[in-house]
């Protein structure tokens, strides 16, 4: 089978196993071939672990689970952290994400807290840092942003700045972060700084080392795996990500941190 043919194979898998989760049963994520690294393995959904994740350690998370203690997990974001897009809360990314890690870490209570709100900027996420998220004494934040930091004209200097100062006041109180950034999308071609501020998560995890998940890459790949393109993965809005793209981000965020906890245990 041809490379394209397995892609498109695997993402009709992963539309399959939707249904079936919404029907009420359970299933288990896409089988991997490779080692514990992710260095040479796919992911949920056919994506490339290389494709998928910048890496970088993630001690707090990975202490908890190697010492079976609960895990508490904060989605901080917009929209599509809330579950715009998606046909019900159980099929947002946050939900999907909690859900697998339950299957992964039977012996580890695990809780996704999602505190996405839909049209926020960093800025605004960052205000309310110590309610949304501080409170709840997470190990691990997942930080979703940068869309409408584009859409409503925030510099990208300002943006950067803003990302920088959240992580570092997360990592002083012993918190993990990995960035999400943008989901890919037809009205992005418009934006005259939305590459900009992709290449800025990409240098601000780095730099800060937290794990970033490449969304818009992903997206872009499953994307050429389908006849649809990229509408396959959209809501009817064609802008916010529908049950598949928030089935396939949740799985492989849960397959990276795997991963990633694997590697940074005691």
């Amino acid at each position: 089978m041809s490379r394209r043919g397995s892609r498109q194979n695997a993402l009709a898998i992963a539309c399959t196993m939707i249904g079936v989760f919404v029907s009420g049963a359970s299933f288990p994520t896409p089988a991997s071939a490779g080692n514990a690294t992710g260095e040479a393995r796919d992911y949920a959904c056919g994506v490339p672990a290389r494709l998928a994740w910048s890496r970088a350690p993630v001690r707090a998370f990975a202490a908890a689970v190697a010492r079976h203690h609960a895990v508490t997990i904060v989605a901080l974001g917009s929209s599509s952290t809330q579950g715009a897009g998606a046909s019900s809360a159980s099929q947002s990314y946050p939900a999907r994400l909690e859900a697998e890690l339950k299957r992964m870490f039977r012996s580890t209570p695990v809780v996704v807290v999602n505190a996405g709100i839909g049209g926020q900027t960093a800025a605004q996420m960052l205000n309310r840092l110590e309610h949304d998220v501080l409170r709840f004494k997470p190990q691990l934040v997942i930080w979703q942003t940068g869309v409408n930091d584009v859409i409503s004209g925030v510099g990208a200097r300002q943006f950067e700045a803003t990302l920088r100062l959240g992580i570092n006041q997360m990592k002083q109180r012993g918190i993990d972060v990995v960035l999400v950034d943008q989901q890919d999308f037809p009205g992005s071609a418009r934006l005259a700084e939305f590459d900009v501020y992709l290449q800025v998560m990409s240098r601000v995890a780095a730099e800060e080392g937290a794990p970033l998940l490449r969304r818009h890459r992903i997206m872009q790949h499953l994307a050429g795996a389908e006849p649809g393109g990229l509408n396959r993965l959209l809501a009817t809005d064609r802008f916010h990500m529908n049950d598949i793209a928030h089935s396939c981000v949740g799985l492989i965020l849960a397959d990276g941190l795997k991963d990633l906890a694997a590697n940074g245990a005691p």
